[in-house]
């Protein structure tokens, strides 16, 4: 189990208990002034279980004790990268950003042939802001598993956001041309169509990424600017309202219909 990350837990983890004690040992286990489990056996055996509660209390959506234990498990194993990934995952939910680095920071030392650490980190990077970094920890990701779809998706925001605008196209095509149906790749490379001026095969990235998530109204804005690059004014306006009606604060959109209304009373 302690092999197990996060995003493995759930079906992997509690295969073998009943969703009524699955329920009730997440209650037991989960309180904040709970006691873990009796644990038996050396210190492994300890911390896996330990790790298992943890993980059942990252699935109930209580991540400081979810902390709690995985913190008592690393006592018992620090050698074991997930357990450090896992509390660093925890650390995310709760706003803790910096401790979280501090975990993927061991978690990587511990295991650095693991993509799935590297992305971690770089995501969570990509959170904070620090995107060279956030870079270095794609690329390494991708390097271990080339066939990690969403390495690339996010590597290709980073590189847009950077600057790097073959870079980025490079990386959203990539997935996209492996048939993968991302809509963040679908979305990446339609921006980058759109600031390039290419705004029918903005509108044609748009379009797709939208049939795979519809309620993105960024995306609808965008299309609406791509539209209006090519003059296409009524299929613009309706983009900017369809925007509008999934956030209205928008300020995009709201100045997509002000600018074309505009336009049209000065003709």
């Amino acid at each position: 189990m302690t092999g197990r990350s996060f995003s493995t837990l759930i079906v992997l983890g509690l295969a073998a208990v009943s969703p009524t004690t699955a329920s009730a040992q997440s209650v037991y286990l989960c309180n904040e002034d709970g006691v873990p489990l009796d644990t038996l056996g050396d210190d492994k055996s300890q911390s896996d279980l330990l790790s298992q509660q943890g993980l059942v209390c990252a699935e109930a959506g209580k991540f400081r004790r979810a902390i709690v234990l995985f913190s008592e498990a690393i006592k018992h194993d620090p050698a074991n990268g997930t357990t450090y990934l896992n509390r660093g995952t925890a650390q995310t939910k709760i706003g803790e950003i910096e401790l979280a680095l501090v975990d993927y920071d061991v978690a990587i030392s511990l295991q650095p042939d693991r993509a799935e650490m590297w992305y971690d980190r770089a995501t969570l990077l990509l959170r904070a802001g620090a995107l060279a970094r956030a870079l270095a920890d794609f690329s390494q990701a991708i390097s271990l598993k080339p066939d990690l779809a969403a390495a690339f998706c996010n590597r290709g925001l980073v590189n847009y956001r950077l600057g790097h605008i073959i870079e980025a196209l490079a990386d959203f095509t990539k997935v996209i041309q492996t048939g993968a149906k991302d809509p963040v790749c679908f979305f990446g490379r339609g921006t980058v169509f759109l600031v390039t001026g290419d705004y029918q095969k903005a509108v044609d990235d748009f379009g797709a990424g939208l049939r795979l998530s519809p309620g993105d109204a960024a995306a609808f804005s965008r299309r609406g600017q791509a539209y209006e690059g090519l003059g296409e004014v009524q299929d613009a306006i309706d983009d900017f309202r369809a925007s509008l009606a999934i956030d209205p604060s928008l300020v995009s959109a709201k100045e997509g219909i002000a600018r074309l209304q505009q336009a049209s009373v000065d003709h």
